[in-house]
């Protein structure tokens, strides 16, 4: 719904309320504005009766029959609201414990192809790890190897501020591809595309080495492929075809580009072939992802458990255990979907990575009907990274996941027009539990 138009809603529910009540009082005022125009268009069946002996309008009414956010369309929700088992929803009001994972796990006498408990240890003691080596001291007498190794740890933490201002400072030291390519990743996750692209275009043009240049160009093509430029992620591609200076990375950014086109045939032969050529885990991790959304739930779930194994870096840990929680999803499977995603926010700890979990956990408490706590971790994705939207970077495997998470991030940020215009796509899906919360919260927000 156009912002203008909800400014206007009050003074012309007031009009409505006067004209329903005293039909000859409106006469030579309807149809002045966007919301009328908007009534006028409705069935007569759906417009208030104009009897004088009728009861007036509420506002509550008059928001359901002119601006048709809860109508006849979208019925009310009946009855109390679900909730969540007590036990899920206290495993993430805190710090994620690999013994509480183990204790839930037990509870629920759940068979699991892999612990979340143990997955989510793993994950916790690499952090600890990284926290030390951030810890140390860095000056200006270390080289800038160091410097961008710093960038990467801070990087991994989720402290992307920290990881900004290190990488500016490192890049205007040695003004070089290495610390080009850093400074571009921590620039397009902090919200800055568009420096990004500068620096990296920038920097490919000052190299001739052609190594160097497909390095920028694998970088350039994820910048513009995730953030909705696919004719400069195209040029990217064809630029690391033409010089087949790096097969891996031209296959992986081909695979990029085809994920977010939502062309998963083409993104899985993409992600295959640079397989082939490198064991890469976030390759893995991500053709996780690829198979899940296009339905192939086992298979998926068996690339994210290979980039488990395969290496304990947090980015990848935190995207592969948020993609094992969304595959029993899927399935319908909510207690071991909630167990994966908080072994991940075990990972991820406060940082901007949380965000991940944080919106497969949202979207789990949607499905179990728990609007309120759908919402808590929601407002926490958001809160970990304002510029993570929960559906830019990942794809669902239908319309309806898609559109109640983008409704939930919506009203995360305060977008009311966006949420509304999300729950209804979701509250007319007929979807069993989803279309249930949609018109609960619709409901909350026409009252």
């Amino acid at each position: 719904m156009r912002r203008e138009v909800l400014y206007g809603v009050t003074g012309s529910l007031a009009l409505l309320w006067l004209w329903h009540v005293w039909p000859d009082a409106g006469k030579g005022g309807r149809g002045s504005t966007g919301v009328l125009r908007r009534a006028a268009a409705a069935s007569p069946s759906e417009r208030p009766a104009r009897r004088r002996a009728d009861p007036a309008p509420t506002l509550e009414s008059l928001l359901h029959t002119h601006l048709g956010l809860c109508g006849t369309e979208v019925p009310p929700a009946r009855g109390a609201a679900p909730q969540l088992p007590d036990e899920l929803r206290a495993l993430t009001q805190g710090r994620v414990t690999p013994e509480q994972l183990a204790t839930i796990e037990g509870d629920f006498g759940l068979e699991l192809p892999s612990s979340p408990g143990q997955l989510a240890q793993a994950a916790l003691l690499h952090r600890v790890e990284i926290e030390r080596q951030a810890a140390e001291p860095l000056g200006q007498e270390h080289a800038s190897e160091a410097w961008v190794d710093r960038v990467d740890q801070l990087q991994e933490l989720g402290r992307r501020q920290e990881a900004l201002e290190v990488a500016r400072r490192a890049f205007a030291r040695w003004p070089e591809m290495n610390t080009a390519l850093r400074l571009a990743d921590v620039l397009e996750e902090t919200g800055q595309p568009g420096e990004a692209k500068r620096v990296l275009q920038a920097e490919r043009a000052r190299t001739s080495d052609a190594k160097d240049r497909a390095w920028s160009d694998a970088q350039l093509g994820f910048v513009c492929a995730t953030r909705g430029d696919p004719a400069c992620a195209a040029r990217a591609v064809q630029s690391l075809d033409e010089s087949g200076a790096n097969p891996h990375l031209a296959t992986f950014t081909r695979a990029v580009q085809q994920t977010f086109l939502g062309r998963f045939d083409e993104a899985r032969a993409a992600y295959e072939q640079s397989l082939a050529l490198e064991r890469d885990p976030v390759a893995m991790s991500n053709l996780g992802e690829v198979e899940i959304c296009a339905g192939r739930i086992a298979e998926g779930r068996a690339m994210y458990l290979e980039a488990l194994a395969r290496t304990p870096r947090l980015e990848v840990t935190t995207s592969a255990l948020s993609g094992l929680a969304y595959a029993s999803l899927r399935e319908g499977e909510i207690v071991p979907a909630w167990l994966f995603g908080a072994a991940a926010l075990a990972g991820a700890g406060d940082g901007a990575e949380a965000s991940q979990p944080r919106g497969v956990l949202a979207l789990a408490a949607l499905v179990g009907g728990d609007l309120a706590e759908a919402r808590r971790q929601a407002r926490l994705a958001h809160e970990a990274d304002p510029n993570d939207d929960l559906v830019r970077r990942r794809c669902f495997a239908d319309a309806v996941d898609t559109a109640a998470t983008r409704a939930l991030a919506a009203e995360a940020k305060g977008d009311r027009d966006s949420a509304v215009e999300a729950w209804l796509t979701v509250a007319r899906s007929g979807h069993q539990t989803l279309s249930v919360a949609a018109r609960r919260a619709l409901g909350e927000i026409c009252r």
